[in-house]
């Protein structure tokens, strides 16, 4: 589980917004979307599930599940390389059956797998940013 620390900024609707320290792995994370920096430096506000009631001023530390950590680093990385494996191996194969030359076609459908699969990760992604299930949570008030 990743764990962070910051104080209650804000409280609205069953959520709280958490000033907290940017990390350089925040530009990776697939949770980046509940996150805004402030003032261009290096803290951000970070939208939490308050299920623990924290109020304005309160020191807390909050955290996303590592699973879905885990889940969304292999969508956004595995899967696009999949699509360039895919193009790559079905290229030979596809173009026998459509009369191309077997170099020009390893060099599209290659391209064509990856772009697909970039894009397919991508719609994922932002499908599911949207949702619950990568709000960070808070865990603790100190």
């Amino acid at each position: 589980m990743s764990t962070e620390k910051g104080i209650v900024e804000k409280v609205e609707n069953g959520f709280a917004f958490v000033r907290a320290q940017r990390k350089s792995a925040c530009g990776g994370c697939a949770s980046r979307s509940h996150c805004s920096s402030l003032h261009g430096g290096n803290t951000m506000l970070v939208k939490t599930s308050n299920a623990l009631h924290a109020k304005k001023g309160a020191i807390v530390s909050f955290q996303i599940n590592s699973g879905t950590l885990l889940k969304f680093t292999f969508i956004i990385y595995i899967v696009p390389v999949l699509g360039l494996l895919l193009g790559a191996l079905s290229a030979g194969s596809l173009a026998n059956i459509i009369g191309m030359n077997n170099a020009l076609a390893l060099v599209i459908f290659t391209l064509s797998g990856f772009g697909m699969a970039v894009y397919l990760s991508r719609t994922i992604v932002r499908q599911k940013s949207g949702g619950d299930e990568l709000i960070p949570t808070i865990k603790r008030i100190f």
